[in-house]
């Protein structure tokens, strides 16, 4: 990497960094000042506004970074042409694919960041701020999603063991509640699926235990109100944005075996590996401008850039939205719109004036 290249790619990575924390900073601001009237209603303390600005902020960083890498590349190098100095590089012989091409390494780079920042950092803190959300609301934690083996004490004489739980079908799968009576396991019974009807649980295909006559008996559609620790679906919140990519694996797995339909699971999950190369589609977009355009209106090239990027989140959330509804397979839902404008980007990069 020669000099200029490494000044370039410093200039850059500093209006990056800059631009990404002022934007996440902000955007978590006018979420919490969004949320702030309902949140007071329920009297919460000054460092719980806080925590749930730290734990919004996050995401934030994911889904800021494209716009970022693009507004930032246009600054630098929008600056750059105006004094000329692209122009002075091209004179002494240098290729401007030798200077972008950097650029689009980095861009790569910035993409499984983006991709790593979803999954460790911005997955779990949405749950944590969904979690403070809940409490301040109803005084206690949701119940922690698991998709496998929970247990959790009902009430004082009921404990309860789930194999699977889908938050966002309202299912239960699997499922033995114990109940004790003065220290002593008394009945017991199993279920093989729960559905929650929007106020208590309808369990299906059940076997009782009497562990006191040591007795046996079978019914179906029983309703109980024994559990309420996972009466949770008043939430408005995206069970797949508290998931990973690895957790939405193992989660639709799950909803595969159990036979349920998973096609939004699909593309939430595909959609948070396609997502990342948004970084590069946008790097891309920023060097055809670049060098196709001159910068002496800033404004203009950034108002391009901004319409293009519109057109691109446009597009890609219109393939999602068919994928939900199952017009178009989950994978081609999520990858059709980045590998598209990744390829004219590639092509318009290859194409690059001398």
């Amino acid at each position: 990497m020669t000099i200029i290249e490494r000044y370039y790619v410093k200039e850059c990575l500093i209006v990056y960094l800059a631009l990404i924390v002022g934007l996440t900073a902000l955007a978590g601001t006018f979420e919490v000042i969004d949320k702030y009237d309902k949140l007071m209603k329920y009297e919460p303390r000054y460092t719980e506004i806080l925590l749930y600005w730290m734990y919004t902020t996050p995401k934030y960083v994911k889904y800021l970074l494209p716009m970022a890498t693009l507004i930032g590349t246009l600054l630098v190098f929008g600056q750059a042409m105006r004094f000329n100095e692209l122009i002075a590089i091209k004179s002494t012989g240098t290729s401007m694919k030798r200077i972008f091409m950097p650029f689009i390494v980095i861009s790569m780079v910035l993409a499984a960041m983006d991709f790593s920042i979803d999954s460790f950092l911005a997955s779990p803190f949405n749950f944590k701020a969904n979690n403070l959300l809940y409490r301040l609301k109803h005084n206690h934690d949701r119940t922690l999603f698991k998709t496998n083996n929970i247990w959790f004490l009902e009430k004082s004489d009921t404990i309860v063991n789930i194999s699977r739980y889908f938050p966002d079908k309202g299912v239960i799968k699997d499922i033995t509640v114990f109940v004790v009576d003065k220290d002593r396991l008394t009945r017991m019974y199993t279920a093989g699926t729960s559905l929650y009807n929007g106020s208590r649980w309808v369990l299906s295909d059940v076997t009782f235990y009497d562990l006191v006559n040591m007795t046996i008996s079978r019914a179906n559609d029983i309703s109980v109100d024994k559990i309420n620790a996972l009466s949770i679906y008043d939430e408005t919140v995206s069970i797949s944005d508290e998931m990973s990519f690895f957790d939405l694996i193992s989660y639709n797995q799950h909803l595969k075996n159990s036979g349920y339909d998973n096609q939004k699971t699909l593309v939430n999950l595909h959609a948070k590996l396609s997502y990342p190369f948004t970084v590069i589609v946008m790097m891309l977009v920023a060097i055809a401008i670049v060098t196709r355009l001159k910068m002496g209106s800033g404004t203009i090239s950034v108002g391009i850039a901004i319409a293009i990027s519109l057109v691109y989140w446009i597009c890609f959330a219109l393939s999602l939205s068919m994928g939900y509804s199952g017009m178009i397979p989950a994978f081609i839902a999520s990858w059709l719109v980045p590998v598209a404008f990744i390829t004219v980007g590639m092509y318009l990069f290859q194409k690059m004036p001398h």
